[in-house]
């Protein structure tokens, strides 16, 4: 079977896969049914699955009240709860509609454009990118500059070639 296929899992003891799934959640005062078995990535449920694959809960309950997903569609949570499977939080939708449906609710991680000294993971700022090509276009070697500023190698080509920090 492939992972396309509608519903792969058989649950124990022949209930429905719908009931068996929901057994297993704990309701939210906001009407999450949040998983309580394994989590996945960034805490959304798995359920095992025949043929050593596992399956997401909230995918899985889809299929199982809902419809199948149509291959290459996501299963979107309108409650923003990667562990709610109630079907009433589900919808299809696209790669696209996911991210339009993230910016719409403010769940980008940063803001778009963000570069240079304002990414939170910035080890330079504009003033040592300045520095560290000045010193490159002086003779100092690349590998000789990437130990001074404490970036990688290949960090410091990309700053000395204009590949990264483009707007200093």
């Amino acid at each position: 079977m492939r992972s396309q296929d509608p519903i792969y899992f058989a649950p124990p003891s022949g209930r429905s896969l719908a009931l068996w799934l929901k057994s297993r959640t704990v309701e939210s005062p906001s009407g999450c049914w949040d998983w309580t078995g394994a989590q996945q990535g960034v805490g959304y449920g798995f359920v095992p699955a025949k043929m050593h694959k596992s399956r997401y809960a909230h995918r899985a309950m889809y299929e199982a009240v809902c419809s199948p997903i149509p291959s290459g569609y996501f299963v979107l949570h309108s409650c923003d709860n990667p562990r709610c499977i109630n079907p009433a939080h589900l919808m299809v939708g696209t790669h696209k509609d996911n991210m339009r449906d993230r910016d719409a609710k403010g769940r980008t991680k940063l803001p778009p454009h963000t570069c240079g000294q304002k990414q939170p993971a910035a080890k330079m700022t504009d003033e040592t990118v300045i520095a560290a090509r000045r010193d490159v276009a002086n003779g100092m070697k690349q590998k000789d500059a990437a130990a001074k500023y404490g970036i990688g190698i290949t960090t410091m080509y990309y700053i000395v070639k204009r590949l990264r920090w483009r707007h200093v």
